[in-house]
């Protein structure tokens, strides 16, 4: 299921990008009193929005589909520039992880494992370092025009993934840990 969610990011995003290249320039004057130009909208208007948002929705239940990238790649489809659907992507997460952390602290609070503060501080850190570096990484994919790598990284991890699982289901064992499944 993973790796066809993974493929499925991939495809959308393939999608998205050619969608992109086919959207209208838009000109404006930059700080430095030149003109620029940008390929597609920078303003959202209710149905981008609600398409971003059942988008989400549906990476929100199937394991494996990219949030960011499908968000992103809705937007791309609807005609919004890459820069300010990469934006409105991540502000349009921000509720969801913060309702994830909500349940997942109220799961653990009363459960007998034992985790001590330091480790939990260590957790807490790493995850906001490399959340925060996987961000920077993928604003860096978008303002370097480099989206298409991301989209084959999906590509490759689905294939990867939906191999591992069919080895996996004729064998009935881990490929990794060799135990049954």
């Amino acid at each position: 299921m993973e790796g066809l969610a993974l493929l499925m990011t991939s495809a959308l995003l393939f999608l998205g990008i050619r969608a992109s290249k086919g959207a209208k320039v838009h000109h404006f004057t930059r700080k430095d009193g030149k003109v620029g130009e940008i390929r597609g909208r920078t303003k959202f208007h209710t149905a981008d929005a609600i398409c971003v948002g059942v988008t989400q929705c549906a990476a929100a239940v199937f394991p494996g589909l990219s949030r960011s990238g499908s968000t992103m790649a809705a937007g791309l489809l609807r005609g919004i520039n890459q820069q300010a659907a990469l934006d409105y992507s991540f502000v349009l997460g921000i509720p969801s992880i913060l309702a994830a952390a909500v349940l997942t602290i109220k799961d653990a609070i009363g459960q007998p494992v034992d985790i001590g503060v330091g480790a939990m501080i260590a957790g807490v850190v790493t995850a906001a370092v490399v959340g925060f570096l996987a961000i920077k990484l993928l604003k860096w994919i978008v303002t370097t025009n480099k989206l298409q790598v991301f989209a084959y990284y999906t590509l490759v991890l689905g294939v990867i993934t939906l191999i591992v699982s069919v080895i996996e289901a004729a064998t009935g064992t881990n490929l990794f840990t060799g135990m049954p499944l």
